[in-house]
């Protein structure tokens, strides 16, 4: 069996699966590049632990940074686990391997005040339909991409979610969100049961979005702030994680723990300032 095609195979079961198509394209490109720097003879058994020493190594040195390295690792860790598990190999040429971790620093929530600017600059129908959105319900930039007519209930005032996995949640369409897609619905003509304009995409949506953040001079400005955001914003005012983690379609508690911890420091500063000691 050759590296090549035991990449094709694992990508087809992780496919069948259901992994999400943004979680398949990455491992799709970083798995295309093990093969490539293995050769495409190559089969699993010859590889080495000194050939992943090198293929990591090499984003190393074309300055990569240590979290993307990181990121690397687990993808190829993954496939070689997966390769024991089919028994096209008897070692797994990874095992052991330690990699430095990486201090990711949190991402931070907009404040009120660039909330404000960012909303008052959002003059489109598109633009504040969009705005408010993201920033009232926290799905992810490819979740409202996807959205159609179809999942939008305005008796019930939610939102039909298609997430990661194939996972459908509902989310609450609340009063100025509502009012805003009512408002972007009106002003444009709808076709086939679509929301957005045609090849209205993750891509497009940062076009979007960094326009707006450029005129309300708002940076950092990209899809998954929002969903910060309102994620600190949420457990600020309910102190709710597990609400969170639903509305957010996270599988896990942990992963809502990250969104914890950035919105008890946000906490814990505003209290500071409250009570200063000075």
């Amino acid at each position: 069996m050759t590296v090549a095609n035991a990449v094709e195979i694992y990508l087809s079961d992780l496919s069948v699966a259901g992994r999400a198509k943004g979680t398949l394209e990455l491992y799709r490109y970083l798995l295309k590049a093990l093969a490539k720097a293995m050769g495409p003879r190559r089969t699993l058994a010859s590889i080495r632990r000194e050939d992943m020493v090198r293929f990591l190594a090499a984003f190393k040195q074309r300055g990569s940074a240590q979290s993307y390295i990181n990121l690397v690792a687990h993808v190829t860790k993954s496939f070689w686990a997966w390769s024991m598990r089919q028994g096209y190999v008897c070692s797994n040429p990874m095992a052991g391997m330690i990699l430095p971790r990486d201090h990711p620093q949190p991402r931070r929530p907009f404040s009120k005040n660039e909330v404000a600017r960012l909303i008052a600059v959002a003059n489109t129908p598109l633009a504040h339909a969009i705005l408010l959105i993201l920033l009232d319900t926290g799905i992810r930039a490819s979740e409202l991409a996807g959205l159609q007519l179809g999942d939008v209930d305005f008796e019930s005032n939610t939102l039909t979610i298609h997430g990661k996995g194939d996972k459908t949640r509902f989310v609450a369409l609340n009063p100025r969100p509502r009012e805003a897609l009512v408002a972007y619905l009106v002003s444009r003509p709808q076709h086939d049961g679509t929301i957005w304009p045609e090849r209205f995409n993750r891509k497009t949506l940062a076009y979007l979005l960094d326009g707006v953040g450029r005129q309300a001079q708002v940076a950092p400005i990209f899809p998954h702030r929002f969903r910060n955001t309102f994620a600190c914003a949420f457990l600020a005012s309910t102190g709710n994680p597990l609400a969170l983690q639903a509305i957010l379609g996270h599988s896990s508690l942990s992963m809502t723990a990250r969104y914890v911890a950035v919105a008890q420091a946000g906490m814990a500063l505003e209290v500071h300032r409250q009570h200063p000691l000075t």
